[in-house]
């Protein structure tokens, strides 16, 4: 089987898609290409996920797409599984497993790896793998390196990309469908099997980046940016805490400048796990030339005081109301 034979039964939605990992990044794609006509497998190595989504136990999270995913579920487009199927149709792997910030035992790579050697288990030329998940620089090549000791030529008979997700779950402006995406591709026929698919998911809005690296530094980037941000509003805030003025008047009154700012909000931390955790990979890569990056690892360390300011100050306004504090153990 050849990319080009991939990309013709694509087209006529004659592919098997397996999506490791059933979080919120997993689930919602998994219901938009099933419902796009897609035979497709949702894998995930939790057996008590895959055992609440097969009694229709869904989380409030996902509650939004209950319709879809019972009609999904009953056309038999959507197939749950803890390990991927031996077919002879030809495959594409789309990979939404979490990336963990690597320490002494682990790598960040440890669940990526995991499903990528999964997927290889019945794998065949033509067939194309899709990282979605968050990743460390490198580890796209690291990926190609795995793949290749299987027996496959990357580019040739086997497709590679790496199209990080953006998704923003309570973001009710930008979801999975209207969200532009940057993606790696191994090559120009595994980027037309890319468009087929994302045509299902965001209108096929992709931006092709010259090569893995970009791609992987572009998705800790853009967290980045998020965490230095709003570790600058959270040290404005204690200023402002200070002076015995309202952060959020500073801030909605900066932010009718029509240009060169976007307004960012205190909180107790980054907030969510991917804006504290993405922006370390940077610092990670940085490490390996010996080199400090100093914005992020300055942000990472005045987001870590943020929650103690907070209840700092929460004792203290109790104290000054002469309330009852009550110490939860």
């Amino acid at each position: 089987m050849s990319l080009n034979k991939t990309l013709e039964e694509l087209k006529k939605n004659s592919v098997l898609v397996e999506i490791f990992g059933l979080g919120y990044v997993g689930f919602p794609l998994a219901i938009r290409l099933a419902s796009a006509g897609l035979t497709v497998v949702g894998i995930d190595v939790n057996q008590k996920r895959i055992e609440r989504l097969q009694n229709n136990d869904l989380m409030d999270s996902e509650l939004n797409l209950k319709h879809e995913f019972l009609k999904c579920k009953q056309d038999k487009s959507l197939v749950l599984a803890n390990s991927p199927s031996n077919s002879n149709s030809s495959k594409i792997g789309i990979v939404c497993v979490p990336t963990p910030i690597p320490d002494q035992k682990n790598s960040s790579d440890i669940f990526v790896k995991a499903a990528v050697e999964n997927f290889l288990t019945f794998s065949k030329p033509g067939d194309v793998i899709i990282l979605e998940s968050s990743i460390q620089i490198g580890t796209t090549d690291q990926m190609k390196n795995l793949i290749e000791t299987k027996g496959f030529k990357i580019g040739q008979n086997y497709g590679l990309c790496f199209c990080p997700e953006r998704i923003d779950p309570k973001n009710k402006e930008w979801g999975i469908e209207n969200i532009p995406r940057i993606i790696y591709c191994s090559d120009d026929i595994t980027f037309k099997i890319a468009k087929e698919i994302y045509r299902h998911v965001n209108d096929a809005n992709l931006i092709r980046v010259i090569s893995a690296n970009v791609a992987e530094v572009v998705k800790s980037f853009e967290n980045a940016f998020r965490l230095v941000n709003i570790s600058l509003v959270n040290e404005l805030a204690m200023l402002c805490d200070k002076l015995k003025i309202n952060v959020k008047d500073v801030i909605d009154a900066a932010a009718t400048k029509p240009f060169a700012f976007l307004p960012h909000y205190p909180g107790a931390g980054a907030g969510g796990h991917c804006i504290p955790k993405d922006p370390r990979f940077l610092v990670e890569s940085a490490k390996k030339f010996n080199i400090k990056f100093s914005t992020i690892e300055n942000a990472l360390s005045i987001n870590s005081q943020m929650p103690i300011y907070i209840c700092n100050s929460i004792e203290k306004t109790l104290d000054e109301l002469n309330l009852e504090k009550i110490i939860l153990v």
